[in-house]
């Protein structure tokens, strides 16, 4: 059995003990959905953005998806982020124009909205 196959049965099972048999095949394809499938989860997070434009690295921040500046810097010029699956190495003004998904790395989403 490949470790990757016996991580996933473990996971399986422990899922399946706390949650039953209906939540562990839920979670195992949201697992997949996201990871294997490399699509967006269902239920993201909402973050409001208070003004119509603002600096990628302030909403980084401001969404509480980062811990400073210099970390929501630091992921944008390595290509960790990515808006609505589009890889980005700018910190550039994002005016706000319709809903987005902000993504870092392979396990942060947060679905942007504005309101006036």
């Amino acid at each position: 059995m490949h470790p990757k196959e016996a991580k996933l049965a473990l996971a399986q099972e422990i899922v399946e003990r706390y949650h039953g048999k209906e939540g562990a095949l839920k979670a195992k394809e949201e697992f997949n959905k996201i990871f294997a499938k490399k699509n967006i989860p269902e239920d993201i997070e909402y973050y409001v953005m208070k003004k119509g434009e603002m600096k990628l690295s302030d909403i980084l921040v401001e969404s509480a998806m980062v811990s400073s500046k210099n970390e929501a810097k630091r992921f944008i010029e390595q290509g960790g982020v990515k808006i609505d699956s589009q890889k980005t190495e700018e910190d550039f003004v994002v005016k706000f124009e319709k809903e987005f998904v902000l993504q870092i790395g392979k396990r942060k989403f947060k679905r942007v909205v504005y309101r006036r």
